[in-house]
């Protein structure tokens, strides 16, 4: 039989600063981002995730945030979506766009985004700021999974 799967990281593991008794943001991105299947995957945080799993409102996940979401992750009750974020290119004289795949694609989801700048972050710091300013310049801006109603085979792109 196979061997028992290790125990949960301590929350003293993941809480790696020494200026809080708490886990902050950075810390639980770093604790998520070991948990993902993918190797250079970047992790973005929303406001309004982070507002919910911090139930007391102070900024941290004090030992019994963090237990709530750990166990809620390793029951797939909060789960990440992974989204490819390509560079951008030049669109002012492109008006049809065609996302072209299989079969097995058909529940796969393309969406585009106008954004003013034409590099993407690099690093894990400046994904959440242009998180943050994508959410602050677009109304309405969300790495949400869509609802069926935000869909639609062919879209007018403004």
């Amino acid at each position: 039989s196979p061997p028992p799967s290790p125990p949960p990281p301590h929350f003293d593991f993941v809480n790696q600063n020494n200026s809080s008794k708490n886990i902050d943001k950075n810390e639980f991105i770093a604790y998520a981002m070991n948990r993902t299947k993918y190797v250079d995957a970047r992790m973005i945080l929303s406001d309004e995730f982070w507002s919910t799993i911090d139930q007391n409102k102070d900024g941290e996940l004090d030992a019994n945030e963090f237990g709530s979401v750990r166990i809620a992750l390793d029951q797939d009750v909060i789960f990440a979506t992974p989204w490819l974020v390509y560079p951008p290119i030049e669109t002012e004289y492109h008006s049809l766009f065609e996302v072209e795949g299989t079969k097995s694609d058909s529940n796969a989801l393309f969406a585009l985004h106008p954004t003013q700048k034409f590099a993407l972050p690099f690093t894990q710091e400046n994904w959440q700021k242009w998180l943050q300013s994508q959410t602050n310049e677009t109304s309405g801006f969300s790495l949400s999974l869509p609802k069926s109603s935000d869909t639609s085979l062919r879209s007018n792109l403004a």
